[in-house]
């Protein structure tokens, strides 16, 4: 599409239009008009960094190879932009306000935990752009003949239409190789970059509404009304925007004559406002030649000059000449292209004291990684200022480098993941002061997790963090009204009882799941089928009941297979499998169920009755023992957990399976029927649902535990289930493919013993098991979406509380609540959801206590009769 026709007009003298050259955008095109008449099109790019420090030194030397290589093939210019800028919350904490209203809920705590960690530590955000541009034209048809001139400027945007997309084609591919993401920006993300470019305080205290930013981008208005500053104030060393921003433009003039790969990190990563900018202008090899020799002839000549004189030669000259044979040479044969090389600063601060700090702070920096101290624009502040404007292909003084010196300027050093969403959580913040947020279900490939850590590590404290926080994110989505009935739940099979306070504060239902329990869950029960779900016509009949069947032959599996020392994996025989497989179709026959789905509703058998099923020798003649091998889990000591039908209501937003008492050979057996449940509630509902099995290890000490195991994690993206596997034991899952089917990889800190394995597990560098072994608790490795992150894992005070396990800390919790005379809170609708609250009724078992978070009521569940009853609690 053409761009909008906009008449010239004179500039007013002293006008602040003039320092937005930007005049119209088209489908992520944008016009640059420049004082002299020329006009440049332009195409922005922003680009993913990575974290570079923890790459080993040879994944380094082949990414700088590969980054010489992309620039020694780029003709044209490019410009690059580093903005370095704080980090505003808001845009996450925003998400929480219909909750964090109330003082004392979880949400206040979590929002007012930020506001405090942004006061007191400055949280930054690094976002790399890169100008693509075509060659620049100007229309040189007289002025009076405007259709003429309409023409002109129709025909040569064509052209340069063309010649942008050719390029960012080729820049992303380039790029792409490196290893790097690239995003094209649209027409409102140019401008909300040109926009906070201009005045980084008003873009954040006055952004651009919606109705502004499609009135800048209709053609009502030049983009330049709504872009330019009210005042620039000009000084000789600084410029004050709208009389509340400072800024100061700073040109790097020269390099050392040895850099490091990467010299520039230690600028990048400062904790400091500003843009950095660098300008590429390649040279051709004939012009590149010809400059090369002319400064050849000119070292040879002084030096000859100092010889004549009898004056010591100056070594500086000496080694010049020395160097620039060797790059003639390359140049010559095409190994290396020379570019002429602009770099320039340009901090920013809310004041001109604070300027003056941070301006001397980055020359100290600068000097330190450079060798050579940035000069001060005196008086070129405003030609300064031009130069850093995107899309400015005029930046004065150049330096000539060659690219193997352009490499060394790598610049991507980031892993910012934030992603601010209304379903969108905090992760942690990294080790350069970037906060980690990001959708689980929406911005990854799928939702599951994988954790692995030693015991203290702080993994299900991690966990814990992550079930407050994604429930006070739900509650807040159905205040709004945005859940569509459609709520998150989340289930925790829980080996050692660390969840149990935490599902009590938050009004959750806690299951304790025990031979001696009165809570049942039924393997024989079907899915029922999703109301509404369009695929449901293209199952066919036999699918519902046959995947039950193959389920729950791995549980059989699991309970029958004959096991010794010396074969620990043995399975079920070919004959057994068979005899089964009759039978459990026989089992649900006789309760009236078929592969018709209609069937599905009636109440499933039992184990009973598949031992009952098996001695009648209906299905055949049982020669191997199997009914035999059954009674034990039907009538003997192990038949609590089998012998009725499934009492457990799981309805609750929070849920928790307590399976500490269990014994080792009951805990698999256990682990696979609450994971089969909830594989049945998935499939029968829309409802998201995140499930936490920890120590996943469990499940792999069957052959058939582990199939099932890894079946779940490759097909609950499609069910809308998230899973979250917590192993202490790296070995086990080497040949595993749940590591394949789990985007996001968390690893704590580890000891020498295990380190060098989780390294080969995970592909990590030498810095990255050093790192890996150097962690405190509550720091790990963050594995997602192609980063790799040093993370902490903070809270706030009323999050600890709820998530700590050190005993320490509990034993003075329940000192001060045993010495406290305050009353606890009322239950009611007001103290349900994410609020903290301490539930004071029981169930006959002490332990078995069952409440309701939002939008479900304050409840406890009693069984009786295979049955539930609910009570409402007082």
């Amino acid at each position: 599409m053409p761009f909008p026709w906009f008449p010239s007009r004179p500039a007013r003298l002293g006008s602040t239009h003039t320092f937005v050259p930007l005049r119209a955008l088209s489908e992520g095109i944008a016009c640059f008009w420049n004082p002299n008449g020329e006009r440049r099109y332009c195409a922005l790019l922003e680009i993913t960094g990575k974290n570079f420090a923890l790459l080993s030194e040879t994944e380094q030397e082949a990414i700088f190879q590969l980054y010489q290589r992309f620039y020694s093939t780029l003709p044209f210019p490019t410009q690059l932009l580093v903005r370095v800028t704080r980090l505003d919350l808001s845009a996450y904490t925003r998400f929480l306000a219909p909750l964090s209203e109330e003082p004392e809920s979880l949400a206040a705590s979590h929002t007012a935990f930020l506001h405090q960690h942004t006061t007191n530590t400055m949280l930054l955000e690094r976002r790399f752009y890169l100008v693509v541009s075509a060659d620049p034209f100007a229309v040189e048809t007289a002025p009076w003949r405007r259709n003429a001139r309409r023409k002109a400027v129709a025909l040569s945007h064509e052209q340069a239409w063309q010649q942008v997309q050719l390029r960012v084609e080729q820049i992303t591919t380039g790029l792409q190789q490196l290893d790097l993401h690239v995003h094209r920006l649209e027409n409102p993300e140019i401008v909300r970059l040109f926009d906070a470019y201009y005045g980084a305080q008003r873009a954040t205290q006055q952004p651009l509404t919606e109705e502004a930013l499609q009135t800048a981008l209709s053609t009502q208005m030049r983009l330049d009304d709504v872009l330019a500053p009210s005042s620039i104030r000009i000084e000789k060393d600084a410029l004050c925007l709208d009389e509340r921003e400072w800024l100061c433009v700073l040109a790097l003039r020269g390099l050392p004559r040895l850099v490091a790969p990467g010299f520039l990190q230690q600028l990048i990563m400062l904790d400091e406002e500003m843009d950095l900018v660098f300008h590429q202008f390649p040279l051709k090899q004939e012009e590149a030649l010809r400059l090369l020799r002319r400064k050849q002839t000119h070292y040879q000549s002084s030096l000859q000059s100092q010889h004549l004189q009898g004056r010591t030669a100056n070594p500086h000259l000496h080694v010049a000449a020395q160097d620039i044979e060797p790059l003639i040479e390359r140049i010559a044969g095409g190994e290396e292209q020379l570019h002429e090389h602009a770099i320039h600063l340009l901090v920013r601060a809310p004041s001109r004291e604070e300027l003056n700090r941070r301006v001397q702070r980055l020359l100290d920096t600068a000097y330190t990684v450079s060798s050579h101290r940035p000069h001060v624009l005196h008086f070129e502040q405003e030609r300064g200022f031009r130069t850093c404007i995107p899309g400015s292909f005029h930046p004065g003084s150049r330096l000539p480098l060659p690219s193997s010196a352009v490499a060394a300027c790598f610049p991507f050093f980031s892993n910012l993941v934030y992603r601010p969403t209304p379903t969108a959580l905090l992760e942690g913040i990294t080790m350069q002061q970037e906060p980690v947020v990001v959708d689980w279900w929406d911005e990854l490939a799928n939702a599951n997790r994988f954790l692995l850590a030693p015991s203290g590590s702080g993994k299900s404290y991690k966990c814990k963090l992550d079930i407050m926080r994604l429930l006070m994110m739900d509650q807040a989505r159905a205040r709004r009204g945005e859940t569509n009935g459609e709520q998150l739940q989340i289930i925790v099979i829980d080996p050692e009882r660390e969840y149990q306070r935490l599902c009590t504060e938050l009004g959750g239902q806690w299951i304790r799941f025990s031979p001696g329990s009165a809570h049942h869950l039924n393997p024989f029960d079907l899915p029922r089928r999703r109301h509404q779900r369009a695929e449901a016509a293209a199952l066919t009949k036999e699918n519902i009941l046959a995947n039950q069947i193959q389920r729950l032959h791995l549980l059989l599996d699991m309970m029958l297979a004959h096991r010794s020392p010396e074969n620990p994996d043995a399975t079920l025989s070919v004959e057994e499998k068979a005899l089964l497989d009759i039978a459990l179709y026989e089992c649900y026959r006789k309760v009236g169920i078929s592969s018709d789905p209609e069937t599905h509703q009636r109440p499933a058998p039992l184990l009973r009755d598949l031992s009952s099923t098996l001695e009648s020798g209906d299905c055949g003649e049982d020669t191997t023992g199997l009914a035999r091998r059954l009674k034990r889990y039907v009538k003997g000591s192990l038949s609590g957990l089998f012998t009725d039908q499934t009492n457990v209501s799981l309805e609750n937003p929070f849920v928790v399976f307590d399976v500490r008492d269990l014994d080792d050979e009951l805990r698999p057996i256990a682990l696979l029927m609450i994971a089969h449940a909830v594989w049945n509630l998935s499939f029968a509902s829309t409802m998201p649902r995140l499930l936490i099995i920890d120590e996943l290890a469990t499940l792999y000490r069957y052959r058939a535990g582990a199939r099932f195991a890894e079946e779940m994690f490759q097909r609950a993206r499609k069910q809308y289930l998230a899973i979250t596997g917590i192993t202490q034991h790296p070995r086990l899952f080497q040949e595993s493919a749940i590591l394949a089917n789990c985007a996001t990889h968390i690893l704590f800190r580890q000891d020498h013993t295990t380190a060098e394995e989780v390294g080969q597990l995970f592909k990590l560098s030498s810095r990255e098991i050093q790192l890996v072994r150097s962690f405190r608790r509550g720091e790990a490795l963050m594995l997602m979406d192609g980063k790799r992150m040093p993370v902490r894992f903070l809270a706030s005070e009323q999050e600890h509380r709820l998530a700590t396990t050190n005993p320490r800390e509990l034993a003075e919790q329940w000192t001060n609540a045993q010495h406290s005379s305050t009353p606890a809170p009322p239950q009611g609708p007001e103290h349900n959801g994410v609020k903290p609250q301490r539930s004071t009724a029981t169930t006959s078992n002490s332990e078995e206590q069952v409440s309701g978070l939002k939008p479900f009521p304050l409840t406890a569940v009693e069984p009786t009769n295979g049955t539930s009853r609910t009570q409402k609690l007082h």
